[in-house]
């Protein structure tokens, strides 16, 4: 937790802290997944209107047309930021009612102005992966759809199923791609944004796009493998975005003993701690699966919470210098 606020007792009889947590998580999964069920469609539809109105005013511009694109491009864009942006806003106001204001308001301003900025391009990138892989693998390789007419039930189950093997196989593909991060450099100066940054919780959590392209790749790569139908790839992208704030929460929500199975913010925290003690560990998203196999697992008590940051490395103070992953002061970080 925050250094000098102390977290807010979390009274619920009967209730211990991982069985509430839980209930959060499953909560936070249900409406999420609710809203990008309501919103897909209009998003998708506002996409295919936007190509269009770029694509009429590339080849006629004239004020009417760009007029129309931009504002189908301001409306794709607002869309586009609601949903996570709702979701930081539900976490922000747990994290103050249990933990305390954030550390810094105008800090946290100029984080959320990261985050729109990372939204958007990830965006643009992703459904530019997308059309790549559509292009180059025509159908899944492995077809585990059911066939069809099948019944509900089954269909249910199928997608239950496709939905869990995507998370083990993402989660897989996002150790190795997370330790790569680490490992080279190159890839290290755009992973060390996210690491710099010294009061982790859920407004003030944002990574590069760079950082991102590794992951989303493989992400990318399983999906089009297994076959994802639309709502499955709904219900992982949900999943992911709920989980990915979860873990950088800096509230008393924690999955208690469940920690040693299932990756939570105790356990995600210790990753980001700027002890050099703790370097190289807990890189797993999911499951601490992939860290005991590995040997890269520390199971941190339910109130280690360890400082977070880079030390002789400060946050990037400026859009620029976030955009070309330029920190300071020391922008040649020790840090593997």
């Amino acid at each position: 937790m925050r250094q000098g606020t102390p977290a807010r007792a979390i009274a619920v009889p009967g209730l211990d802290g991982a069985v509430l947590a839980t209930g959060v998580a499953f909560l936070f999964v249900y409406l999420v997944g609710l809203g990008l069920a309501a919103s897909a469609p209009l998003r998708h539809g506002m996409s295919g209107a936007l190509a269009d109105a770029v694509k009429a005013g590339l080849h006629h511009p004239d004020a009417a047309r760009l007029a129309t694109a931009a504002l189908d491009l301001s409306g794709y864009l607002g869309l586009t930021l609601l949903q996570p942006f709702t979701l930081i806003a539900a976490f922000t106001l747990v994290e103050i009612w249990l933990a305390g204001p954030p550390a810094s308001w105008p800090g946290t301003l100029r984080s959320l102005l990261f985050r729109a900025v990372q939204t958007v391009v990830n965006t643009a990138v992703m459904l530019g992966f997308a059309r790549l892989f559509s292009l180059g693998i025509h159908g899944p390789l492995i077809n585990l759809q059911p066939p069809q007419g099948a019944s509900l039930l089954l269909t249910a189950l199928a997608s239950a199923v496709l939905v869990v093997l995507a998370v083990v196989l993402q989660d897989l593909a996002f150790y190795w791609s997370h330790r790569l991060q680490h490992r080279y450099k190159l890839l290290w100066r755009f992973h060390a944004v996210h690491h710099s940054i010294e009061h982790l919780d859920a407004p003030n959590n944002y990574i590069h796009p760079v950082d991102h392209a590794l992951p989303m790749v493989f992400a990318g790569a399983i999906g089009a493998v297994i076959g994802l139908n639309y709502t499955e790839f709904l219900i992982l992208t949900a999943l992911w975005v709920i989980h990915d704030h979860f873990i950088h929460s800096r509230a008393p929500l924690h999955l208690g003993r469940l920690r040693a199975l299932v990756v939570d913010n105790r356990y995600h925290h210790f990753h980001h701690s700027r002890n050099a003690a703790h370097f190289n560990m807990n890189f797993a998203a999911y499951f601490t699966l992939w860290d005991r196999i590995f040997g890269t697992c520390h199971i941190p008590a339910d109130d280690e919470m360890p400082r977070t940051g880079i030390d002789g490395t400060a946050p990037a103070p400026s859009l620029w210098r976030y955009l070309t992953a330029r920190l300071g002061p020391d922008e040649d970080s020790k840090r593997p």
